[in-house]
């Protein structure tokens, strides 16, 4: 087992993100289903009952290359706080850290059932 965990906040089923984060060695544990707000008390709770070293939380549309992983997880050595940002789409200057344009108004996910995949390394499933 690994010391470092992957949170994955989903509410998408996208093939191309769960091949990249399948790429990483690390635990993974997938909330999906969730609305921001009820996530708070459900992540700490993983937090505070697991005995990870290193915990890290990624949304399910964030492309991560194992290098770039890895890079987050070697500065640690250094900082007790690594933080990484992604830009939205290719070709594009905007980054996660730009301000919404009507984002919330469009309704655009639908919430399936909440649920909790936790996904170890050696495991087959």
């Amino acid at each position: 087992m690994h010391n470092t965990v992957l949170m994955i906040l989903s509410v998408r089923n996208s093939k191309s993100f769960e091949e990249s984060v399948n790429k990483l060695q690390c635990e993974k544990i997938w909330f999906k289903g969730y609305r921001e707000h009820e996530l708070a008390p459900i992540v700490n709770d993983f937090v505070q009952n697991s005995n990870f070293e290193n915990y890290f939380i990624a949304p399910d549309d964030l492309i991560i290359k194992p290098h770039q992983f890895e890079k987050l997880k070697s500065a640690l050595n250094y900082n007790d706080i690594v933080t990484g940002w992604g830009v939205i789409r290719q070709n594009c200057t905007h980054t996660t850290i730009t301000k919404p344009n009507n984002f919330l108004q469009k309704n655009i996910f639908k919430f399936p059932k909440p649920t909790i995949q936790l996904f170890l390394q050696n495991s087959r499933n």
